[in-house]
C-alpha cells in the first residue's frame, strides 16, 4: 500500500471522526447500560466496520460494542457488569476498520454516567376510578434500584382529548401517582394519558427526559349516568320536596274544600278562606322549590 493511499485513508477517517464526535450522543439508564448514537458519513466501502470502546477509569475495565446502522445513525449498547456510581468516569473511543486497516480516535476523555442519565420509560400506567375521581398509577423502573432513594426522579404527566393535542394538560407529580376530579373533564369524551420521567438536574445528577410511556385511553361517563356524590344529593333533595308536597299541599286543598262546605252560605268568609289558602299553598311551593333549585 502506497504512502499516498495510507494518507487518504487516515484523512477520510479523521473527517468521519470529527463528524461522529459532533453528532455523538451517549446516555445511560443508570442501571447497567450505556447507549450511544453516532452520525457517521455514508461510505461506499464494503469491508468497513465501526465499534466503540468504553474504558472505566476507576474500575479499570473495558467494554466494547459493534456499531450498527439504523436509518441515518450508528448505534450500540454497552452492558456494564456493576451498577453506576456518581463518581464513575469512562473514556469513549471510536474504532474503525476498513480492508484490514484500522485506526481509532478518542471521542470523550471523561464521560460521566451520572450526568448523562436518560431514565427508563415509565410503564404499567393504570387507571382506577372511585367516588368521582380518576386515580393514575405507574412504575418508574427504579423500584429496586440500589440508589432509588437518592435518585431525584421527576415526572411529566399529560392528558388530552383524544385526537386534539391542543387540549393537553401537563402536570408534574413528584410520585408515581396522580389524581384528577371527574368534574374537571368533559362528559362522554375520549381522553388519552401518558407519562415520562427524568432525573432532576442538581449538583450530582443530570440528563434528559425518558421516552413517553404507552398511551392509556378512557371515555368519561355521561353526567346523567353518573356524577358522583352530587347526583345523590340532588336526588335526596327531590325526594324530600315530593314528600313535603304530598304531606302538606294535598291536605291544604282538602281543608280548603271542607271549609267551603261549612261556610257556603257566607260568601265573604269563603273569599277570605280561599285567599288565605292559596297564599299558604304559594308559600309552601316556594319553600320546597328553593332547595331543589340549589
Amino acid at each position: 500500500m502506497t504512502p499516498t493511499w495510507i494518507f487518504c485513508i487516515f484523512l477520510a477517517f479523521s473527517v468521519q471522526v470529527k463528524a461522529a464526535s459532533q453528532g455523538r450522543i451517549c446516555v445511560t439508564d443508570y442501571w447497567h447500560t450505556i447507549s450511544c448514537s453516532l452520525k457517521l458519513p455514508i461510505t461506499s466501502a464494503r469491508n468497513i466496520s465501526y465499534w466503540l470502546e468504553a474504558h472505566s477509569i476507576i474500575g479499570n475495565q473495558d467494554y466494547s460494542c459493534q456499531l450498527q446502522r439504523v436509518h441515518e445513525d450508528h448505534i450500540c449498547n454497552f452492558t456494564v457488569d456493576v451498577g453506576f456510581r456518581s463518581f464513575d468516569k469512562y473514556t469513549m473511543t471510536l474504532h474503525y476498520l476498513e480492508n484490514g486497516t484500522g485506526n481509532s480516535s478518542l471521542l470523550d476523555a471523561s464521560f460521566k454516567p451520572a450526568k448523562n442519565i436518560k431514565t427508563k420509560t415509565p410503564f404499567n400506567l393504570t387507571l382506577q376510578y372511585a367516588n368521582g375521581t380518576y386515580h393514575f398509577f405507574w412504575k418508574s423502573g427504579y423500584e429496586k434500584h440500589t440508589f432509588r432513594t437518592a435518585l431525584p426522579i421527576i415526572y411529566e404527566f399529560k392528558y388530552y382529548k383524544d385526537g386534539d393535542p391542543t387540549s393537553e394538560v401537563i402536570v408534574h407529580p413528584e410520585k408515581e401517582m396522580i389524581q384528577t376530579e371527574e368534574m374537571k373533564l368533559d362528559p362522554d369524551t375520549m381522553y388519552a394519558v401518558m407519562v415520562k420521567s427524568k432525573v432532576d438536574d442538581r449538583q450530582v445528577y443530570g440528563g434528559t427526559w425518558s421516552d413517553w410511556s404507552s398511551t392509556v385511553k378512557w371515555k368519561t361517563a355521561y353526567r346523567g349516568e353518573y356524577c358522583g356524590s352530587y347526583c345523590s344529593i340532588f336526588t335526596h333533595i327531590s325526594n324530600i320536596s315530593l314528600n313535603v308536597k304530598s304531606k302538606l299541599i294535598h291536605p291544604c286543598f282538602l281543608l280548603f274544600f271542607k271549609s267551603l262546605i261549612f261556610v257556603q252560605d257566607e260568601p265573604r268568609e269563603v273569599s277570605k278562606i280561599a285567599i288565605g289558602m292559596f297564599a299558604m299553598v304559594g308559600l309552601l311551593i316556594l319553600f320546597v322549590s328553593i332547595p331543589a333549585a340549589r
